[in-house]
């Protein structure tokens, strides 16, 4: 369906400024990139725009919709001050994310609309901050929610005081664009405009809106609210332009409280991000990429991070620090001076030898400031790159309260993405490292993401905080060495090469008596080793308190994500853990499949072709079983010819197609197929024999959709969980007159019976499917039965109101050598419509 995701044209692209005299947009419009979140895919979502008469008719110029699925209604009327208002439908399943509006033949504005599952407004509905303290942040792009706090309240809920359990009728109205969670793109030092609309109480009585909650650093100023009659949405609504203003680039929050006269009801936030041109300059192509150094030029040695090492920072106003460690000049025997090569990278000029020709330099970074990809340079000689994202909490503070049965596991966070996930030893099994028999390399999250306040959050280990933070630890106790703050920290990413030694430093603070601390290896992946120097005092900073230096070397042998864990403690006992991502990579076995093959080929005229219930081309497939591998299965015609099957071939190294494929019936030949995903590439194809080759997505994640959605309660046989294991969310999917978030009011059902959906073969939930409309799409559901080995009953779900389905009759699949009764269910959906859809199946006995 091309024709309906076809870009603007170049020339509105972007924001183009109003030609002298032309119309043009003004505030309270949402400033050019805005980002509109849109949770009703059939309905579609509404905005206001507001721009200047024709400056020689004085009358209101035609709004234009430079993008498809974009409807500007026509009866634009004058709002006085010489404002016209027009109301904008957005369809987001019909419109490209990125779309265009013109005033007139004037200026062009831009907003990203992004279809989500679930509003900012529903998202924060049940979540308390503790208000008028605190307010709630949605992120509805990811589903996710942080509380933003006043000054001397802190998070995660925005503590102490109580929230009002009576909320009164006024508050932010979700018909009307930006809603919560939405993000405003502003300058830095330039007033910035976008609009809150808010409904009244039953009276229809003027809400009071007042600023709330907000980033420190960020200033904010209310126009009275009115009344505002521009559209026809039922009920009351008013508008509030907000005007906001910032000295300091970056990602901000800002909310607003809304209620009566008496009191605070209602709370809306928002992300503001401020940029500056003059400093968000990318680096120089010379310096983009890492570069050896030159013979006898100064290049970085061990224990420097890794080039491509991700050092998260959570630490947006002071910023955060890692040190560099280099070869001394040649012919000077001096240290050279080691260059920040991107905006917002100091490098201290007071680098000091530290023995074995050694110089050390410190670093600070202003994620605020510097770009996400920045390099530094050794004298005139090697250039290394690093990745310094921006995360609202640091790793440390992520796994504060996560328990992993420490010394028998670790904690290890992903700040990027706000998750941890539990490292176990040997005999110690997931999802915490319990004394069970472990299912080796099988790591599970411990939650979905969570957000938590990019204001600086529950940050522990600063620059400013040495104590320790641990439940378990007592004032008269000396504080225990904590991994410190200097990259890279826990939750950090390392990029490694299999069969190399691959270094990289952790640092560490020792007690108030400055004891040595005791760093030993800790709970890692089966097939990674690691061998620590012994640790050493490190001076080089002028960090305050005692800093200590432990290099970390690891090896493998095997390509693929790992993780490693190091245990700080004193002579006694372990007392802290910091984890760390380690990517393994070998050139020879990452190349991408053959042009040919790269993507779907139709089948040469009479030569054999996959057929349904194969998964369709671009189906993805997740993987959380990095050890063993996952499987599916699928279907192809035998040769035409002969009438034998055909051998499907992998055309990616990491997958394996078993050669014992056999007739099921009706022409059919079915394959097992072996992926794993270690050392599969994310993108993999198959060949039919000869003729159709077919390309899935096979990302390894951390936690199956089916264990993602196992203590999710979505009221069934009412709602369904839906589970996104790339990104560790779940969802509810409802039938019509349920709710979100959870399908209420009817109760679930307590007992689930005993068939369930089989979790060995692919797609399992959380899968995604690609299909075109108005084409029958096919895919598999596999299913095992009760203790019996009964037939399942596997019915239609809850699914998206624009999408039809069937299910063929289930039988028995014995294809496979998979242990247990195994049925299949071939699945044909169509929809008319483009965009993202969920589909859900019930599966039961049959009673």
């Amino acid at each position: 369906m091309t024709a309906l995701t076809t870009k603007p044209p170049s020339s509105f692209a972007t924001t183009s400024p109003a030609l002298a005299g032309q119309p043009n947009f003004v505030s309270p419009t949402p400033s050019d990139g805005t980002v509109l979140p849109c949770s009703y895919p059939t309905s579609g979502c509404y905005f206001l725009v507001y721009s200047t008469p024709d400056n020689i008719t004085g009358n209101c110029s035609e709004v234009s919709g430079l993008s498809p699925g974009v409807y500007v209604f026509p009866d634009s009327v004058s709002l006085g001050s010489g404002q016209c208002v027009s109301e904008i439908l957005v369809l987001p399943q019909v419109a490209p994310l990125h779309l265009c509006l013109q005033a007139g033949f004037g200026e062009v504005r831009c907003f990203n609309v992004p279809l989500v599952n679930v509003s900012g407004q529903i998202l924060c509905q049940n979540v308390s901050c503790n208000s008028p303290h605190g307010a709630c942040l949605a992120d509805p792009s990811l589903g996710t929610t942080h509380c933003v706090c006043q000054d001397n309240f802190s998070l995660p809920a925005c503590i102490p005081v109580d929230v009002d359990p009576h909320p009164s009728q006024p508050s932010i109205t979700e018909q009307l664009g930006p809603t919560p969670g939405g993000t405003v793109n502003c300058k830095v030092n330039i007033p910035c405009h976008f609009p809150v609309y808010t409904t009244g109480d039953y009276n229809g009585s003027l809400p009071k809106v007042t600023p709330g909650p907000r980033s420190p650093d960020i200033n904010v100023t209310l126009d009275p609210t009115v009344r505002d009659n521009s559209t026809g949405l039922p009920g009351s609504t008013f508008l509030t332009p907000v005007t906001t203003t910032s000295a300091v680039p970056g990602q901000k929050q800002l909310c607003v409280d809304v209620g009566d006269q008496l009191s605070t009801k209602d709370t809306g936030c928002f992300h503001i991000v401020f940029t500056d041109n003059a400093l968000t300059t990318k680096p120089p192509n010379t310096f983009a990429t890492n570069s050896s150094a030159h013979v006898g030029q100064p290049n970085f040695i061990s224990p420097t991070p890794p080039d491509g090492t991700v050092l998260p920072c959570s630490d947006l106003t002071s910023g955060c620090y890692f040190l560099v460690y280099s070869t001394a000049d040649n012919v000077t025997g001096n240290c050279s001076e080691v260059s920040g090569l991107s905006p917002g990278v100091y490098v201290f000029p007071d680098s000091v030898g530290q023995g074995s020709g050694q110089c050390v330099n410190e670093v600070l970074v202003l994620p605020q400031l510097a770009p996400l990809h920045l390099c530094l340079q050794a004298g005139s000689g090697e250039v290394r790159c690093f990745n310094v994202p921006m995360v609202n909490v640091s790793g440390q503070a992520l796994c504060q309260n996560v328990s992993c049965n420490s010394p028998h596991g670790a904690c290890l966070a992903d700040p990027s993405l706000g998750t941890t996930q539990c490292v176990c030893q040997d005999n110690f099994s997931l999802p915490t490292c319990s004394p069970a028999s472990p299912q080796q390399g099988d790591l599970r999250l411990l939650g979905p993401p969570t957000g938590r306040g990019a204001d600086g959050g529950a940050r522990t280990h600063d620059r400013r905080v040495h104590a320790d933070l641990r439940a378990d630890s007592q004032a008269t106790v000396p504080p225990t060495p904590p991994i410190y703050q200097l990259g890279l920290t826990p939750g950090g990413t390392v990029n490694c090469k299999v069969n190399i030694p691959c270094h990289f430093p952790v640092y560490t603070s020792g007690d108030y008596n400055g004891s040595l601390p005791k760093v030993t290896p800790g709970p890692r992946s089966p097939d990674i080793n690691v061998t620590l120097d012994p640790t050493v005092r490190d001076n080089s900073t002028g960090l305050p308190g005692l800093t200590f230096l432990t290099p970390v070397t690891t090896t493998s042998a095997v390509p693929g994500q790992k993780q490693l864990c190091v245990e700080v403690g004193n002579q006694i006992n372990i007392k802290d853990s910091g984890c760390f991502h380690m990517i393994f990579t070998d050139d020879a076995l990452t190349t991408k499949p053959p042009n040919s093959f790269a993507t779907t080929s139709p089948a040469l005229a009479g030569q054999p072709h996959f057929v349904s219930p194969t998964p369709p081309d671009g189906t993805v497939l997740p993987c959380s079983d990095p050890a063993s591998g996952c499987y599916f299965l699928v279907y192809s015609t035998p040769d035409n010819v002969t009438g034998n099957c055909c051998k499907v071939s992998g055309l990616s190294p990491g997958v394996y197609v078993f050669p014992d494929s056999v007739g099921q019936g009706s022409g059919q030949c079915v394959s097992e197929v072996l992926v794993l995903p270690q050392l599969a590439p994310l993108h993999l194809c198959l060949q039919a024999g000869s003729g159709e080759d077919r390309c899935f997505n096979v990302p390894l994640v951390n936690v199956s959709g089916h264990v993602l959605c196992q203590n999710v309660s979505c009221n069934s046989p009412h709602g369904a969980c839906l589970a996104d294991p790339s990104l560790g969310t779940t969802q509810c999917v409802c039938q019509d007159n349920f709710s979100l978030p959870t399908c209420t009011p009817v109760d679930v059902d307590p007992r689930p019976s005993k068939p369930s959906v089989a979790h060995q073969l692919s797609p399992t939930p959380g899968g995604t499917v690609n299909c075109k409309v108005n084409i029958p799409c096919y895919f598999p559901v596999y299913t095992t039965g009760d203790y019996n080995g009964s037939l399942p009953k596997v019915t239609p779900g809850p699914r998206s109101p624009d999408i039809n389905m069937t299910l063929d009759p289930t039988v028995r699949d014995n294809s496979t050598g998979l242990p247990g009764s195994i049925f299949l269910t071939p699945v044909t959906t169509t929809s008319a419509v483009p965009g993202q859809k969920q589909l859900c199946v019930n599966v039961g006995d049959h009673l």
